[in-house]
C-alpha cells in the first residue's frame, strides 16, 4: 500500500477523533452532580494531612489507600473519607496518576466554571485513552479494505462515539465511561495486535497477558463475566462444528478431540488467564477488605431485583444506539460465521460476548442508579470494536452496491446524534444526571457562602461543594440525614443543616 493511501487513512483518523472531541467540548462546563463531585475530588485530595475514615468495614487502611478512597464531608478542615466497598484499583490509578499533575494547577483555579471544566476535561482524557485505542484498531482495519469501505469502520466509530451515552459517560468524573472505556478498549486494541502474524509470539503472549490484565483492573465482575465469555465460545465453535457434521456422539467426541482442543491453544487462553489471574491478585492485595466487599455490593443489588423492564423504559432512548450495535454484531457474526467456519474470529468473539453479558447483568439487576446509564458505556464502545474488526471478512460477502445505503444511514445516525448532543448544548440540563445545572450552580455557592458566616454550620449537601469550596463545611447528601446525624457527634458545637 502506497504512503498516499495510509496518510489518508491517518487523515481519517485525526478528522474522526476532532470530530469526537469537538463535540464535547461545549459540554465541559455543565457543574457537577452528586457523585461527580466525589471522583472529582479524587484528582485533588487528600486536602489536608488530617483525615478521618468512616471505616464501614473494619480494617485501618495505609496512608496509600487512604487517599483511594471517596471524600463525603469535610469539617474543620479535616477530610472524611468512605471506602467505596468496591475494587480500589481505578480509584488509585485516577488519584495516584493524576493528583501530582493536576492539583497544582487546580489551587490556581478561582472560578467556579473553570474548575468544572478541569474536572470534566481529566475524565474525558481518561477515556480519550480508550477512543484512540478504538482509532488505532479503525486505521489497521481500514488498510484490509479499499474503495469506499474504507470509511466504514470511521463512521462505526464516529456513530458510537457522538451517542448520547458515549458523550455524556466520556465527559461525566466516573469510573464507567472513563477509566472503564479506557481499560476495555484498550485491552481489546491488545488483543487485536496479538492475532497479527507478524509479531513474535513471545510478544502476542505478553498482549494477551496485558490485556487479561486490564479487564481485572476494572469492576469485580468483569474477570467473572469474561470466563463465562470464554467458556460460552468455546461451546459454540463446539456446537458450529458438530452442527457441520452428523449429529452421533462418535462424531461429537471427534469434535472435541481434533478440532476443539486444538482451539483451546488457538485461542491463546492460558496469557489471558494467566492477566485476568494476576490482575485479579494485585487488585486484592491492594485493598482485600474492599475487593471482596464489591461482591457483597453485587449481592446487594441483585438481591433487590429491580424490575429489567422499568431499567429499559426509562433509558430506552440512550441505549437505543447500544441495542442497535448489537444488532450489527449479531449480524456481521451470522454473515462471518455463514462464509466459514474456519476464518470465524473466536477470540474477539470472547469479548463481544463479554460485552454482551456486561449488558445483560445490568438490564437483569435493573439498577437505574443516579438517573444515567453510564454502566452500559464500555459495553458499547465494546461492541463497536467488535464489529469493525469483522468487516474484512463481512465485505467480502456483501455486494458492493450495499455500501451507499449503509453509508448513508449511517451519516444520518451520526446526524440524529448531533441533534440531540444540540439540545443539552443550548439548554442548562445536564447531559450526565437528570436536573437543571443553573440551579444546582446556585444551590452551592449559596451553601458555601453560608458556611463561611456560621462556621458551626455544616451542609448536608451534594459532594461535589468540597471540589469547588474545600473550605466549605458539609457532608454528602448521598449519606441520608440519620447517617450525617450520627456522624456529627463526634463533634461539638456543629448544627447540620438540611434543605
Amino acid at each position: 500500500m502506497s504512503w498516499i493511501s495510509k496518510a489518508r487513512r491517518i487523515l481519517l483518523c485525526v478528522i474522526s477523533l476532532v470530530l469526537i472531541i469537538g463535540i464535547r467540548t461545549p459540554l465541559l462546563e455543565k457543574p457537577l452532580f452528586r457523585e461527580e463531585g466525589n471522583f472529582a475530588s479524587l484528582i485533588i485530595y487528600p486536602l489536608s494531612t488530617q483525615i478521618k475514615t468512616i471505616d464501614e468495614l473494619g480494617v485501618s487502611d495505609p496512608p496509600f489507600v487512604q487517599s483511594c478512597l471517596l471524600l463525603v464531608g469535610r469539617i474543620d478542615g479535616k477530610d472524611i473519607l468512605v471506602r467505596p466497598g468496591r475494587n480500589l484499583m481505578p480509584y488509585c490509578l485516577i488519584n495516584k496518576i493524576l493528583h501530582p499533575l493536576i492539583k497544582p494547577y487546580w489551587q490556581t483555579l478561582q472560578t467556579f466554571d473553570k474548575k468544572t471544566k478541569l474536572a470534566r476535561m481529566i475524565y474525558l482524557g481518561i477515556s480519550s485513552i480508550g477512543l484512540i485505542a478504538s482509532l488505532i484498531l479503525c486505521y489497521l482495519v481500514s488498510l484490509r479494505l479499499v474503495g469506499w469501505a474504507v470509511f466504514l469502520p470511521y463512521l462505526l466509530f464516529i456513530y458510537a462515539g457522538t451517542t448520547h451515552l458515549s458523550v455524556g459517560s466520556s465527559i461525566q468524573p466516573q469510573l464507567d465511561g472513563t477509566i472503564g472505556v479506557a481499560l476495555l478498549c484498550s485491552a481489546y486494541l491488545m488483543m487485536y495486535l496479538s492475532l497479527s502474524a507478524q509479531l513474535k509470539t513471545k510478544l502476542c503472549f505478553f498482549l494477551l497477558m496485558m490485556s487479561g490484565m486490564l479487564i481485572s483492573f476494572g469492576k469485580n465482575e468483569w474477570p467473572i463475566v469474561f470466563l463465562v465469555a470464554l467458556l460460552g465460545s468455546m461451546g459454540f465453535y463446539f456446537f458450529a462444528k458438530v452442527a457441520t457434521r452428523k449429529f452421533t456422539i462418535p462424531n461429537s467426541i471427534r469434535v472435541i478431540k481434533t478440532t476443539l482442543l486444538k482451539k483451546i491453544s488457538a485461542f491463546k487462553i492460558t496469557p489471558l488467564l494467566l492477566g485476568i489471574m494476576l490482575g485479579s491478585i494485585l487488585c486484592i492485595l491492594l485493598s482485600p477488605a474492599d475487593y471482596f466487599s464489591g461482591y457483597s455490593l453485587m449481592g446487594n443489588i441483585a438481591a433487590q431485583r429491580y424490575a429489567p423492564w422499568h431499567l429499559v423504559l426509562s433509558y430506552l432512548d440512550i441505549l437505543k444506539p447500544l441495542s442497535i450495535f448489537i444488532g450489527i454484531a449479531v449480524g456481521l457474526t451470522y454473515l462471518q460465521f455463514k462464509f466459514s467456519l474456519q476464518v470465524f474470529s473466536y477470540l474477539p468473539f470472547i469479548y463481544f460476548l463479554f460485552a454482551l453479558g456486561i449488558t445483560i447483568g445490568f438490564i437483569y439487576s435493573g439498577y437505574l442508579g443516579d438517573g444515567f446509564p453510564r454502566y452500559f458505556a464500555p459495553s458499547l464502545m465494546l461492541i463497536m470494536m467488535y464489529c469493525i474488526n469483522l468487516l474484512p471478512i463481512v465485505m467480502q460477502i456483501i455486494h458492493r452496491l450495499w455500501l451507499v445505503p449503509i453509508l448513508v444511514i449511517l451519516m444520518l445516525l451520526i446526524y440524529n446524534n448531533y441533534q440531540i448532543i444540540e439540545v443539552y448544548r443550548t439548554t442548562s440540563i445536564s447531559i450526565t444526571i437528570p436536573g437543571d445545572t443553573n440551579w444546582k450552580k446556585n444551590d452551592l455557592v449559596r451553601a458555601a457562602k453560608l458556611s463561611n458566616e456560621n462556621s458551626n454550620q455544616v451542609y448536608l449537601i451534594d459532594a461535589s461543594i468540597v471540589y469547588y469550596y474545600p473550605e466549605a463545611n458539609f457532608i454528602s447528601a448521598d449519606m441520608g440525614k440519620p447517617a450525617a446525624e450520627d456522624l456529627l457527634k463526634n463533634y461539638k458545637n456543629k448544627i447540620l443543616i438540611s434543605e
